[in-house]
């Protein structure tokens, strides 16, 4: 039996984007210890640039288009990592001993994403082998950051999240991640939106 979460993603306010009308992740953590995780788009998803399908390889750079990203991290300590899923297929994760303070991890594996569209709703679903966060865990309570980059047809980024701290977007800080029990219900302590 899997546990599962669903949470509303908000923009930013600084980065307004009309042709979306909501951004919906679900996490699930599964029997096997891997991570699941559905963000479903919807809006008038023609005024958007969706990246084209491509090969499913590991890819720098995912944030400047359209992507859908998890940050994790056990509750006590700085170090997090952070995993980025482009409609394109193309994925990317990264490690962080401190805020923003990239360390040389790289996962051993790749991360299974399948995107879908039918209309005015966008889905995209990945999954996370549990060797990709386990390390990262290193305390029984987890923080989660969700996120989004949305680029529409003429070139402007929208940014969404579960949180925002105050000032421009960072899905980095440490007011972005929101406590997760054992049973990955989001807590509704600590700032942001």
């Amino acid at each position: 039996m899997s546990l599962t979460s669903r949470a509303a993603l908000s923009c930013h306010p600084s980065t307004p984007e009309p042709e979306v009308d909501s951004i919906e992740a679900t996490v699930s953590l599964q029997d096997d210890g891997s991570l699941a995780l559905v963000y479903v788009l919807c809006g008038r998803t023609d005024s958007l640039d969706i990246p084209r399908l491509r090969p499913p390889v590991f890819r720098d750079e995912l944030w400047r288009r359209t992507c859908f990203e998890v940050f994790l991290k056990p509750d006590a300590g700085p170090a997090y990592r952070e995993f980025n899923f482009s409609p394109s297929g193309e994925w990317a994760a990264y490690g962080f001993d401190d805020y923003r303070v990239r360390n040389a991890w790289r996962p051993d594996g790749e991360a299974a994403t399948v995107f879908e569209r039918d209309g005015d709703r966008l889905w995209l679903t990945a999954r996370l082998p549990h060797a990709f966060f386990a390390k990262a865990a290193g305390s029984p309570q987890m923080r989660i950051a969700l996120s989004a980059v949305v680029q529409n047809s003429d070139g402007r980024l929208s940014y969404w999240a579960l949180r925002h701290p105050a000032g421009k977007p960072d899905f980095h800080h440490p007011q972005a991640f929101a406590a997760v029990d054992d049973a990955l219900i989001f807590s509704k302590e600590g700032t942001g939106t």
